[in-house]
């Protein structure tokens, strides 16, 4: 298995900076205090050999970087918080590619 790198984009540094984006839980609660205002996702592209042990490090990694590209989304989006996070890892067409998906609502402070 090789190891990734992966580096912030200037953009996504000045971000950073800023208020971080929490992940509530889809209660009545948040959406006293939320409105939905959108639905964002990111993928990514993976091998067999990244997903085939969802417990691995380097397979933690990759969803931890997606989460926080998704955050960084949510931010350029105006957003103050997300919900309903859900991560699918889908067969492609060559058994030794799959893609990874995780979506989530957007929320914005009423």
């Amino acid at each position: 298995i090789k190891n990734f790198h992966f580096e912030l984009s200037a953009s996504e540094k000045e971000l950073s900076t800023a208020k971080p984006i929490p992940i509530l839980p889809a209660t009545p609660h948040t959406f006293e205090l939320y409105t939905e205002i959108d639905s964002i996702e990111v993928s990514k592209y993976l091998k067999a050999e990244m997903v085939e042990a969802e417990e691995s490090d380097l397979f933690q990694e990759i969803v931890e970087r997606m989460t926080e590209s998704l955050k960084h989304k949510a931010k350029m989006k105006g957003g103050h918080a997300l919900t309903r996070l859900e991560r699918k890892t889908i067969p492609l067409r060559l058994p030794s590619q799959y893609q990874g998906l995780i979506t989530a609502t957007l929320l914005r402070k009423k």
